[in-house]
């Protein structure tokens, strides 16, 4: 997610008007599992995932998906550096 929002950054400084990238689940904090996060598990290796954690990754990803679409079609966008390097 934090290279969403690093692509985001640097174009919205070079094209006006881009959509605003959106936030991460909020069980996640700078791109890692929050060890406060509901779920089972406990103990080494990463425990279990709640189902509603989840579902939570799932529509993140649906929304940055949805959102790289529009940034893809917004023009000049595709001829950005940032853009061809992310990708």
């Amino acid at each position: 997610h934090v290279d969403f929002v690093a692509l985001g950054t640097a174009l919205s400084s070079v094209i006006p008007g881009l959509p605003a990238c959106p936030p991460p689940p909020s069980s996640f904090s700078g791109g890692h599992r929050s060890s406060t996060s509901s779920g089972g598990g406990g103990g080494g290796g990463g425990g279990g995932t709640s189902r509603e954690e989840v579902n939570e990754m799932v529509e993140t990803r649906h929304a940055l998906q949805g959102w790289l679409t529009s940034v893809l079609l917004y023009p000049g966008a595709r001829e950005s550096p940032h853009l061809r390097q992310f990708l």
